[in-house]
């Protein structure tokens, strides 16, 4: 089975428990003594590393027998930023893992995301790209154009908390803040921050 490491786990005392993303989906298994240094099975379990696995087939938990490691991203590994924004993505995908409904599309978005983290010097804007790209292919993405109380097209606000934007008169029924906002002096704007944290 060939898959990236998205998550990995200390196991009972000397072994590690993954979770392996595929082209099928998420799957769970269990490597036996690799915390020893010498574990030929150690390399298989490092997070953010394409593997090919072989496993036996057992009733409760797969246990990975051997196995080759593919792709080990050591540019992203050795970048802080680069690595950051990697582990926030694997995290979003097994997040959402029940939301996604088809895998191997998934799967190759992650493989291009990740070659280009590889190469880029923009990797917190990749990010951003991640995110929106993903929120839309897994149908929960926000509405930029009408607005999401109503479905007008005068969307004018745009709402993180609702998802999206809001035209002005829904705008104006949630808060009494946003009407005409850009002609807010200091005071307003401070009675605005002070209202959005006790309504949060």
């Amino acid at each position: 089975m060939k898959g990236i490491v998205i998550r990995q786990e200390t196991y009972k005392e000397d072994s590690s428990k993954i979770t392996l993303f595929t082209e099928d989906g998420l799957y769970n298994f269990i490597a036996k003594g690799t915390k020893k240094i010498e574990s030929k099975l150690r390399p298989l379990c490092q997070i953010l590393t394409e593997v090919e696995l072989i496993t036996t087939d057992d009733r409760i938990i797969n246990t990975i027998t051997e196995g080759v490691v593919i792709e080990n991203y050591t540019v992203i590994k050795e970048d802080m930023n680069k690595l950051l924004v990697t582990l926030s993505i694997l995290e979003y995908l097994y997040s959402f893992k029940d939301a996604i409904t088809n895998m191997k599309t998934i799967y190759s978005f992650l493989k291009d995301i990740l070659k280009i983290l590889s190469s880029t010097n923009y990797p917190k804007s990749l990010l951003s790209l991640f995110e929106l790209k993903f929120l839309y292919a897994i149908g929960s993405y926000p509405e930029f154009v009408n607005c999401v109380k109503c479905n007008s097209n005068l969307g004018e606000f745009f709402s993180v908390k609702n998802g999206g934007n809001l035209c002005k008169e829904c705008a104006n029924k949630l808060s009494p803040w946003c009407d005409d906002r850009r002609h807010s002096t200091v005071q307003q704007i401070a009675a605005q921050l002070e209202y959005r944290e006790k309504n949060k």
